[in-house]
């Protein structure tokens, strides 16, 4: 096809908004299920995922627009680091499975939301407790 025929745009943004609660800025961790697995003969699958929990980079999509046939494909896909600092691309749209691998089975991936950041919490009230039993166990002084 000539390049008249097929109008293509891609737009990246550094958000993603999942849901009204999830949404993923630079930085953020988050895990994800999903992604290609391979099925062997006897029929189990061997998951060719990339392992979480991830880093958010970047949200792209490209749109595509058929002008003979007036019809539109989005592609959607995540820009992440993965566990080992590895930079990942994750498919959160269908995609064209390819006629050369059939065994290979491509799917997108799903988020699950972000991971909560572990806090150390202080304990305030324990401290005030022990110096509240300090001053009752005093004794009054007689003159």
């Amino acid at each position: 096809m000539s390049n008249d025929v097929l109008r293509t745009r891609v737009y990246t943004t550094n958000q993603y908004v999942h849901s009204k609660r999830v949404i993923l800025k630079s930085g953020d961790k988050f895990k994800a299920n999903g992604g290609p697995y391979y099925m062997t003969k006897d029929g189990t699958k061997v998951s060719m995922a990339a392992k979480g929990p991830f880093t958010f980079i970047s949200y792209n999509s490209q749109f595509v627009l058929n002008m003979q046939t007036c019809l539109a494909d989005e592609n959607r896909w995540l820009e992440a680091l993965d566990k080992h600092g590895q930079r990942v691309v994750l498919p959160l749209s269908e995609y064209k499975q390819p006629d050369l691998i059939d065994v290979v089975q491509l799917q997108p991936y799903i988020i699950k939301g972000k991971t909560r950041t572990k806090t150390k919490c202080s304990k305030p009230n324990v401290a005030v407790q022990t110096i509240n039993k300090g001053i009752t166990k005093r004794k009054r002084v007689k003159r």
